[in-house]
C-alpha cells in the first residue's frame, strides 16, 4: 500500500506526475489535497484515493493511534494548524501494520498490498516514521515517483 502525503500531491500536481499503481491519502491529507487542487487549478490523477473506513480497516483502532500521534509528534501545532496530515499517516501506517500483525493469513482489501510504503517530501516525517516503525515500512522521497 502507497500512502502519500501533501508534500508529494504539491509535487505531483506541480510536476505533472502520476503513480501507476493506486495510492491512498489519509482523511487529514485528503483535506489538504482538496486545497492543493484550489491552488494549482489542476485535479489530482484518478490512482490517488481516499483511506476508506470500512472492511478490515480498524477506524477505533486508527483513532486510538492517531491520539497517540497528536501527542507524542512533536512538528505538529494546534495553533498554527499544521502537521495533522503528518499525524494522519503516522496512524494509518500504525493501524495497518497492526491490523497485519493481528490477522496475518487475511487478504488485504482490494488496493492493498502487504508492504507499506509512504512517499514524503518531509525529512523529520521520514526520521520519525524510520523510527517509530523500525523497518516495518518503506520511506520514499516524494521525486521518486
Amino acid at each position: 500500500m502507497k500512502l502519500i502525503d501533501t508534500d508529494t500531491i504539491n509535487y505531483i500536481l506541480v510536476n505533472k506526475k502520476s503513480f501507476e499503481d493506486e495510492c491512498f491519502v489519509t482523511p487529514d491529507v485528503n483535506e489538504e489535497m482538496l486545497v492543493a487542487e484550489m491552488v494549482h487549478s489542476k485535479k489530482v490523477p484518478v490512482s490517488i484515493r481516499q483511506l476508506i473506513f470500512g472492511g478490515d480497516f480498524d477506524e477505533a483502532d486508527y483513532l486510538k493511534n492517531y491520539y497517540e500521534a497528536l501527542n507524542q509528534y512533536s512538528k505538529r501545532s494546534f495553533f498554527n494548524m499544521k502537521g495533522f496530515g503528518d499525524v494522519s499517516i503516522v496512524a494509518a501506517a500504525h493501524t495497518i501494520i497492526n491490523s497485519k500483525k493481528s490477522k496475518p493469513s487475511v487478504l488485504p482489501l482490494p488496493g492493498f498490498v502487504d508492504e507499506i510504503e509512504v512517499y514524503t517530501g518531509d525529512t523529520h516525517l521520514s526520521k520519525y516514521l524510520k523510527k517509530k516503525f523500525n523497518g516495518d515500512i518503506k520511506i520514499f522521497n516524494k521525486t521518486d515517483i
